[in-house]
């Protein structure tokens, strides 16, 4: 187990540090899969409908191999409840703002048994007993004692331990500035500190006398600021390893169908009976197809933008002069042929998404229609001929390459969403640490 440092475990969350070097236990150099290391985050990020029972188990469905039986999963979310001494609020809501449901002490060993389910050989906790009180803080670290037991190795940060707390501690290590002060058994660190002129006090608990010794400014040091809750929710799911960043980017998406998918049909009933546009109902099938993929295409560049930008405001007004930009190419402000051939017709014609929405939505609602000419007496004019003179639309291709030109661009953009979260991830993949305490039951 372990005491104060940081409000992260080894700077684990920090995102401006690089670290290289290898992985090393036991002295020999091991993969660090999700089944062997674990890491709990310091805040509980739990659903509040769900029942204690429910959440283990949907969890260990999910995470345990899939030759596990039903049966074989519930013993282990069994076993799991009664290890961390759960097995009486087990069928209780967890809870939240507005549902009442298990207490704090309980939602953090609820949190540390979501991670033990896969038997992991390390675990890392950023402050357990964070918020608890004195006696649910001791359940807390008494749970994860038990867990010791089990031959696991438990490596955590605790703010202000109590003497009772700071007794089930095994070994404790002390680093400060990135040096090592102490090393070895926790009971043998007031003799280290007495030897070495800083004798604990009478009726003073040792942890805040080793505190105050190796670090002045301790109490000045500052929680860092998460951007949201759902950001720290896929953070923690990642760095344990519930799923990949295919798998990321990909539910990502199935997560935002539903919506995408209805702002489609529920804003194209409205414009396109408002507008007045061609009837029929392959037209309109078109037209609410054509308009969810420049919504979904939008929503991706969002996303890119919002991983590239750590600032709310900031990424709000990046995102809106990108789209801006993209716009000026479909030719709404001026025909296309009038823009300068550089950069606006050759790339910006190509890859901007607008332009091929606007090109195929033009043919869509044009092309079949016959207009009155100009002159009376003269022939009606055909819609195709309306496109190439009036608007300054390419007809040589149909409007469904318009729509594929479409999904291949909407791919293009998840597919660099997908590698701009691999690269971040391999590069703040072991973060480094300042300063921190910890403390190990080995």
């Amino acid at each position: 187990m372990s005491f104060p440092a940081r409000t992260d475990l080894c700077w684990r969350l920090s995102p401006n540090v690089i670290m290289t070097g290898n992985v090393l236990l036991n002295g020999k150099q091991r993969s660090i899969g999700c089944r062997k290391i674990s890491y709990v985050t310091q805040q509980d990020f739990l659903l509040g409908t769900l029942s204690v029972r429910e959440t283990l188990t949907y969890s260990a469905k999910l995470r345990l191999p899939t030759t596990f039986t039903k049966n074989e999963i519930n013993a282990v979310v069994q076993n799991t409840m009664m290890k961390m001494g759960l097995q009486d609020c087990a069928d209780k809501k967890i809870g939240n703002w507005h549902l009442r449901g298990i207490s704090g002490g309980e939602k953090r060993r609820l949190s540390i048994s979501l991670e033990i389910l896969t038997q992991p050989h390390v675990m890392f906790l950023d402050e357990p007993t964070s918020g608890l009180d004195s006696a649910s803080a001791f359940f807390v670290i008494e749970a994860l004692r038990n867990i010791v037991l089990d031959e696991r190795i438990v490596i955590c940060s605790i703010h202000q331990p109590s003497s009772f707390v700071f007794d089930l501690f095994d070994d404790l290590c002390l680093l400060s500035s990135g040096e090592t002060i102490y090393f070895g058994e926790a009971k043998a660190a007031i003799k280290f500190f007495s030897q070495a002129g800083f004798p604990c006090p009478t009726r003073r608990n040792p942890s805040d006398h080793f505190l105050r010794c190796i670090n002045s400014d301790f109490d000045k040091i500052a929680a860092n600021r998460l951007r949201s809750q759902k950001d720290f929710v896929v953070y923690y799911e990642r760095c344990n390893g519930h799923y990949g960043e295919g798998v990321f980017v990909l539910a990502n998406f199935l997560s935002s169908l539903p919506f995408l998918v209805i702002i489609s049909l529920s804003s194209g009933i409205i414009i396109y009976y408002m507008v007045k546009f061609h009837l029929g109902f392959s037209i309109y099938c078109y037209f609410c197809i054509n308009l969810f993929c420049c919504v979904a295409i939008m929503e991706s560049i969002t996303m890119i933008v919002a991983l590239l930008v750590p600032n709310f405001l900031m990424g709000i007004g990046i995102t809106a002069a990108v789209i801006m930009l993209l716009t000026i190419a479909a030719g709404l402000y001026r025909q296309l042929a009038y823009l300068p051939k550089f950069f606006w017709q050759y790339p910006m014609s190509y890859i901007s998404f607008t332009a091929w929405a606007v090109q195929g939505q033009y043919k869509n609602d044009v092309i079949g229609l016959e207009f009155e000419p100009w002159v009376p007496g003269q022939p009606k004019l055909k819609g195709k001929r309306i496109l190439e003179t009036d608007l300054g639309v390419n007809s040589n291709h149909s409007k469904w390459w318009d729509l594929a030109a479409l999904f291949f661009i909407f791919l293009c953009h998840r597919v660099v969403f997908f590698m701009l979260i691999v690269a971040r991830y391999e590069i703040h993949k072991y973060p480094a640490a300042p300063y921190s305490v910890l403390c190990m039951v080995s």
